[in-house]
């Protein structure tokens, strides 16, 4: 048997070695079973106590190395993280990682090997990491190194959006992945495949509504859409709220508005639908277009139904001279 008990033996790691001698007679004239010898026990105590300050300098050099991985992210992180599961056991410290294009490159190769090999993995708590790190570089203003090294991680990311975008295991990893191309420039081929396959994934339609620039793909995508999706309902109704009833299921339904901004450039194209101004004034909030456009646009469509959303909308994209301009001109339009 051991010499003391785990009560007895904690409390003897502070006492004098007279004490602990002591412990060992107590425990010869109450135990008839074998008990170890004092200096064994001597033994067993240091290298127990050795073992302890070696755990110890072990978890202080982890601590100093991953304070390291924030405040020189470039040397330490790919030092560090060698695989998903460093991924995953320093996911707190590396959501906290500034965005930076060596880091998120490292760590999006990482998860592309992980899934080329067909190694099991956490994927949706990696995909985090990497969704936080890049919720850095926005929330703190921060721009790639150049367009180049943009591209490189923007096809990356595209890579692991196409191949989590449906996930029907996880709709938490659709979100997360969703997120990954948010804002970013896209190749036609890449929006020609979105626009195929947007319709498997509830989140995917915000990637094209929501794209960030002016594309052909796009554009007659939406020209299509729009027109057999709403126009055609129109035409088939005779008011809008039948159709709005019969169309409840469309999940186009309440983002009119965000298709026609795809189709604005200079003007508003002839074939829509002009009679819902409140539908054109955000319209025109959401187009991809310069902002002396919007001004233009904003003036030339606001009527006595959707003053209310003109102002609103220039007051969301800080347009003082258009207030100024409704506030002159709300007399001529009959406002009561």
């Amino acid at each position: 048997m051991t010499i003391t008990s785990k009560q007895q033996f904690q409390s003897s790691t502070g006492e004098s070695l007279s004490e602990l001698k002591q412990l060992v007679i107590d425990s010869l004239s109450t135990h008839e079973e074998e008990v170890i010898s004092f200096d064994d026990f001597k033994k067993n105590h240091k290298k127990i106590v050795s073992l302890s300050q070696e755990d110890l300098k072990q978890n202080l050099k982890q601590r100093i190395k991953e304070e390291l991985m924030l405040f020189n992210p470039d040397k330490y992180v790919p030092e560090q993280i060698l695989t998903t599961k460093d991924i995953w056991e320093h996911r707190y410290i590396l959501k906290q990682v500034p965005y930076n294009y060596k880091v998120i490159k490292h760590l999006i190769e990482i998860i592309i090997i992980a899934i080329e090999q067909r190694k099991r993995f956490r994927k949706l708590d990696c995909l985090k990491v990497i969704n936080r790190i890049l919720y850095n570089r926005v929330n703190s203003c921060q721009d790639d190194i150049n367009i180049a090294e943009n591209k490189v991680v923007t096809n990356k990311l595209f890579y692991l959006y196409q191949r989590f975008f449906d996930d029907s295991n996880s709709q938490e990893i659709q979100k997360c992945v969703n997120i990954f191309l948010k804002n970013r420039q896209l190749d036609e081929e890449q929006i020609q495949w979105l626009v195929k396959n947007y319709t498997k994934s509830e989140y995917a339609i915000n990637r094209l509504l929501r794209y960030p620039g002016k594309s052909p793909t796009l554009f007659y995508w939406a020209k299509e859409l729009y027109l057999n999706k709403f126009i055609k309902y129109r035409e088939e109704r005779k008011t809008s709220s039948d159709w709005y009833q019969s169309e409840s299921e469309n999940d186009l339904l309440d983002r009119e508005s965000e298709l026609i901004a795809i189709l604005i450039n200079e003007d508003i194209p002839p074939f829509v639908d002009l009679r819902d101004k409140t539908v054109i004034m955000w319209a025109i909030y959401y187009a991809q277009v310069p902002d002396v456009t919007k001004e233009r646009l904003i003036k030339k469509y606001w009527d006595t139904e959707s003053w209310e959303e003109a102002i609103e909308v220039s007051k969301r994209l800080n347009y003082l001279s258009v207030r100024e301009w409704i506030l002159e001109n709300i007399e001529s339009i009959g406002i009561q």
